[in-house]
């Protein structure tokens, strides 16, 4: 790690995961934050394998790095709630 200070933002991936690249760049961005899932609920929906392939063409050629994926706000591994506890765990 070359230990380069690189800014960037969470961005929406409403409308698909290759929009959140175009609001990044839009914004100035140099690295991103994604959630991959609504941060409020369990369930996720998948992505096709074409989304994906944009996505990553589309994140390389405009040079974001890194880019995280945000986990949900749900997950608790701590929680006393052994139904949440072994949810969370996955």
């Amino acid at each position: 790690m070359s230990g380069e200070v690189r800014l960037g933002a969470h961005m929406s991936i409403a409308g698909g995961l290759p929009r959140a690249v175009a609001r990044a760049v839009l914004h100035g961005c140099e690295s991103l934050q994604i959630f991959t899932q609504s941060p409020g609920r369990w369930q996720a929906r998948a992505f096709s394998r074409e989304e994906v392939t944009a996505f990553r063409h589309e994140a390389a050629g405009a040079g974001l790095f890194p880019i995280v994926s945000h986990a949900s706000y749900l997950i608790n591994v701590a929680s006393a709630d052994l139904v949440l506890r072994r949810r969370s765990i996955g």
